[in-house]
């Protein structure tokens, strides 16, 4: 699920909202196996901006699912990342990721078919989910102290 969210957040949201009418140079949503959850911008211009809009996908992504968008082209994007071509250097690296991570074969499938039965259901669980995240999220920003004194941010650290 949540590689197809990612790309329905990247493609259909922040590249507009972020990118065009934010002026940075890229944003995106990361997830991964680890639980990890996170929003990115780069050349940002406006990091304050590009923050409340990363806080108003879990309602874009409601949105989303409700205009009864096709999620098909998403899915098979997803599918198709996952099991691009590799280089056998490639596959031993991954080999050894899901080893070290305890991601069996089978867990590998089951994580596939996962993918493949994304649907409008599971993609609104996942931005309720993304909410709660957020409540209590942690916000790092590297930019032009003058942008991030506007964030209104705990700490601002200087490096």
């Amino acid at each position: 699920v949540f590689d197809v969210a990612r790309a329905i957040v990247g493609y259909e949201y922040l590249w507009s909202e972020v990118r065009m009418k934010g002026g940075a140079y890229g944003a995106g949503m990361s997830a991964g196996l680890s639980g990890n959850l996170g929003f990115y911008s780069y050349r940002d211009p406006n990091p304050a901006r590009s923050r409340s809009v990363f806080l108003t996908v879990p309602e874009f992504l409601r949105e989303f699912v409700k205009s009864g968008a096709d999620i098909t082209k998403y899915i098979i994007g997803a599918v198709g990342a996952a099991e691009s071509l590799k280089t056998p250097r490639m596959k031993g690296s991954i080999a050894t990721a899901r080893y070290l991570r305890g991601i069996s074969a089978e867990e590998n499938q089951r994580l596939r078919k996962s993918l493949l039965a994304t649907d409008g259901e599971r993609l609104l669980a996942l931005a309720s989910l993304m909410e709660r995240v957020m409540e209590s999220a942690s916000v790092c920003v590297v930019g032009p102290r003058t942008e991030i004194e506007k964030m209104e941010l705990d700490e601002i650290l200087t490096i």
